[in-house]
């Protein structure tokens, strides 16, 4: 089944306002930040592993853990 709307009575999409699209900015910059190198890696970090894939790769921080 499919629902078809006036797309002339949709409503307009709500901007973000400033400190909201801060809080955004921080909260995936901390998704991006490996726990153990502290580098921002430039990706979400998987949850899996928690590390960076440097990190998870490297066979120290896997015996420790």
């Amino acid at each position: 089944m499919a629902y078809l709307y006036a797309v002339a009575d949709a409503a307009p999409k709500r901007i973000a306002t400033p400190a909201q699209l801060v809080a955004l900015g921080e909260a995936m910059r901390v998704r991006r930040t490996c726990p153990v190198c502290g580098r921002d890696v430039g990706y979400c970090l998987p949850r899996r592993w928690g590390t960076c894939l440097d990190c998870h790769d490297t066979p120290s921080w896997r015996s420790a853990a």
